[in-house]
């Protein structure tokens, strides 16, 4: 099972007889993908009474801050956690692959044999313009061979 980015663990723990307002430990990040060196602001939106609070970022370093701001040098998805406590209670709230670290996507060259044009248009110039399976290619009516490029903006 794949674990869905915006799914969140949370874990309460409050003494008998607490009357103060459970924190509840809440945040956001902008941007939340980027490439390497990618800086990041994070922003607290807890409620609740908060005493103290202690982020995890995924990369094996921590703070205490409200709202700190983090930069990520290696790429790779990062779980992010906060902690907050309370009047003796602490929240914690963890997103799984919360932060995307990375290049730009990758891209894959294919090639084929275009045996009609039922699936595309000629432009003009003697090549076929069609759709394959994986991506966007060309085909020259000469050859009868397909080449392109797939990749999430194709």
């Amino acid at each position: 099972m794949a674990l869905e980015p915006e799914r969140v663990l949370e874990r309460v723990e409050a003494p008998a007889g607490s009357r103060q307002p459970v924190p509840r430990a809440d945040f956001t990040a902008m941007p939340r993908a980027g490439t390497a060196s990618l800086t990041i602001q994070f922003t607290d939106r807890s409620t609740g009474t908060i005493e103290a609070r202690l982020w995890s970022f995924g990369d094996g370093t921590t703070a205490t801050v409200a709202s700190p701001v983090h930069t990520y040098w290696v790429v790779g998805l990062y779980t992010v956690s906060l902690t907050v406590w309370g009047g003796g209670i602490s929240n914690t709230l963890v997103r799984p692959a919360y932060i995307r670290v990375g290049g730009v996507q990758p891209e894959a060259t294919f090639s084929g044999v275009a045996t009609d044009s039922t699936d595309g248009a000629f432009n003009g110039q003697d090549e076929l313009l069609g759709v394959a399976a994986v991506g966007v290619g060309v085909c020259t009516s000469k050859s009868g061979r397909m080449t392109g490029t797939s990749g999430p903006n194709r």
